[in-house]
């Protein structure tokens, strides 16, 4: 897997959405471009906090009993979170 640009992003007033380098990543040139970039901006941290998450509920979720509601609701949300982070790491990000 290819690493992403070094965090962290910044939107930048002229559309660009810059890595820490200053390397311009991406634009958002049109529509809600504050917008879209401010979530751009964040997805290394939305990312690496979601990597922890998983990690914690999947801790959690070994101790609960498999037939439990508790296990059956802890694995859509582990399911509906690695689908998340499978999207922005393989190609074609389906």
């Amino acid at each position: 897997m290819t690493r992403h640009s070094p965090a962290p992003w910044v939107m930048g007033i002229d559309g660009y959405l810059y890595d820490a380098e200053g390397v311009a990543i991406a634009f958002f040139g049109r529509g809600n471009y504050e917008t879209d970039g401010r979530l751009a901006a964040a997805a290394p941290d939305l990312f690496e906090a979601l990597q922890k998450i998983v990690k914690d509920e999947l801790n959690r979720r070994a101790a609960l009993r498999t037939d439990s509601p508790a296990a059956k609701f802890s694995d859509a949300r582990i399911a509906a979170a690695i689908s998340a982070l499978d999207k922005a790491v393989k190609e074609g990000g389906q």
